[in-house]
C-alpha cells in the first residue's frame, strides 16, 4: 500500500530544509581517538547499549548475546571508562539518568536467551543494583518482540514498552503500556487503544519537572505493510494527549525524543532518510539530511544540536546550531560500525559504537 500523493503538512514539516551535509573534508568537527568501552572476552557483535549523562558522568548500560546475555555497567568518557557485570541478563532496551541513579529497561532473558518478560531496574551512583521490577511477563514472550525506553527525573521513572493484545496470534497488533513512580505511580497500564489492523511500536520516552514527552511509530495494516505516521504525546501526569507529529512520505520510524532546556527535539527516520526537528523558535522546523540512513539519536548541549544513525559506509554525525537547521556532518566510523547510542553533554557529543568484539566510544573535540 502506498501513502496518498498530497497530504497536508503537519507541525513537524513546518519550515522544513532539505539540507545536503557536507562531506568529511568539510566537516566542523574532529574526534578524540577510540576508547573502549567494554570488551567481553566472549563477544561478537550482537548486542545493545544505552546511556545518559547523570551526576556529572555518562553512564550506561551494554549487552553481549553471545556472553549468555550478560549485561555490564559503564561509565566514563575520553578519559577511560570502567565497567562491571551487572546481575541482569537480557538486552537492553532503554537507559536513562539523573543525580541519584541510572536506570534500565530490559528484555529480561536466561543465559540461553529464552525471553523472561521485560523488567524495569536502576543502579544508585554509589554502586548498588536494585532488584528488577518485572513490567510484563507478556512482552518478550510473544511473536513480535518488543521495543522500550525509560526516562528519570528526581530519582523517579517513566517506562513505556510495546505488548502484541487482542485475537490474531502472531499477527495481533502491538499496543503500548506504561509503569512509572514519577508522579501519580502506575504499573502495567495500557495508553494506547488503536484497532486490529495497527501497530503501535518503537517508543521513544524524555523526562523533565514538567512531566513526559514521548514519540512512536503507528504502524497501518502492518502485515502488508502500510504506511506508518510519527506521533508525539505529552503527559504532565495527568494523561497523555496525543497527536500526528508526521505524516509525510509514507513511512515514519525509529524516533528519538529528547526534551531539554525546556525545548523538545526529535529525529526519525522518513523513508529512509534521518530527519530533526524542534521546536526552539517557538514553532517546529525541521530538517531533512541528505545521507540515508537508520536508529537516529539526538541530544543538544551548550546551544548545539546533534544527530548521528548508521548510514551505509558507517555511522555518520552531523552538528548544527540550536535553531538554526544548517548542519555540518562527517563519517565518524568505518563500514561494518553501528551506533548504539549517542550522548551529549557539556557541549560535546559523544557516540558508543558497536565493532567486532567492542563497543567503544569516541567524543566530539570541539565545544560550544
Amino acid at each position: 500500500m502506498f501513502r496518498r500523493l498530497a497530504t497536508a503538512a503537519t507541525a513537524a514539516t513546518a519550515g522544513l530544509a532539505v539540507l545536503a551535509v557536507p562531506s568529511p573534508a568539510y566537516a566542523v568537527d574532529s574526534f578524540s581517538a577510540p576508547v573502549t568501552v567494554v570488551a567481553p572476552p566472549c563477544a561478537t557483535a550482537p548486542g545493545s547499549a544505552d546511556a545518559a549523562s547523570g551526576g556529572g558522568t555518562i553512564r550506561g548500560f551494554a549487552g553481549f548475546s553471545a556472553c549468555d546475555h550478560a549485561i555490564y555497567y559503564v561509565q566514563g568518557g575520553t578519559q577511560g571508562w570502567s565497567r562491571v557485570v551487572a546481575p541482569y541478563r537480557g538486552v537492553v532496551l532503554g537507559v536513562d539518568a539523573d543525580e541519584t541513579a541510572t536506570y534500565l529497561v530490559y528484555l529480561m532473558t536466561d543465559a540461553a536467551g529464552n525471553a523472561r518478560g521485560v523488567g524495569g531496574t536502576k543502579r544508585s551512583h554509589a554502586g548498588a543494583f536494585f532488584p528488577t521490577r518485572v513490567l510484563s511477563t507478556a512482552a518478550g514472550r510473544q511473536v513480535v518482540l518488543p521495543t522500550a525506553d525509560i526516562g528519570a527525573e528526581g530519582g523517579r521513572w517513566w517506562a513505556v514498552w510495546t505488548e502484541q493484545v487482542g485475537p490474531g496470534g502472531e499477527f495481533a497488533p502491538q499496543q503500548l503500556f506504561q509503569a512509572k513512580t514519577y508522579g501519580t505511580p502506575a504499573d502495567h497500564q495500557q495508553i494506547t487503544f488503536t484497532g486490529a489492523d495497527v501497530d503501535n511500536t518503537e517508543p521513544s520516552i524524555s523526562l523533565d519537572t514538567r512531566g513526559a514527552v514521548m514519540a512512536w511509530t503507528r504502524q497501518f495494516q502492518p502485515a502488508v505493510p502500510g504506511p506508518a505516521d510519527l506521533r508525539i504525546a505529552t503527559n504532565p501526569d495527568t494523561g497523555w494527549t496525543s497527536r500526528v507529529f508526521s505524516d509525510a512520505g509514507t513511512v515514519n520510524r525509529t524516533a528519538d525524543v529528547k526534551r531539554i532546556g525546556g525545548f523538545t527535539f526529535v529525529a526519525w527516520v522518513r523513508d529512509g532518510y534521518i530527519v530533526e526537528s524542534e521546536n526552539t523558535g517557538g514553532t517546529w522546523s525541521s530538517a531533512v539530511f541528505t545521507h540515508p540512513g537508520d536508529r537516529p539519536r539526538v541530544g543538544a548541549t551548550f546551544g548545539s544540536v546533534f544527530v548521528a544513525w548508521d548510514a551505509a559506509n558507517g555511522v555518520f554525525y552531523a552538528r548544527g546550531n540550536v535553531g538554526s537547521q544548517s548542519f555540518s556532518g562527517r563519517y565518524v566510523s568505518a563500514p561494518g560500525t553501528r551506533l548504539d547510542t549517542m550522548v551529549a553533554v557539556n557541549g560535546k557529543g559523544t557516540l558508543l559504537i558497536r565493532s567486532g568484539l567492542r563497543l567503544y566510544s569516541i567524543s566530539s573535540l570541539t565545544t560550544g
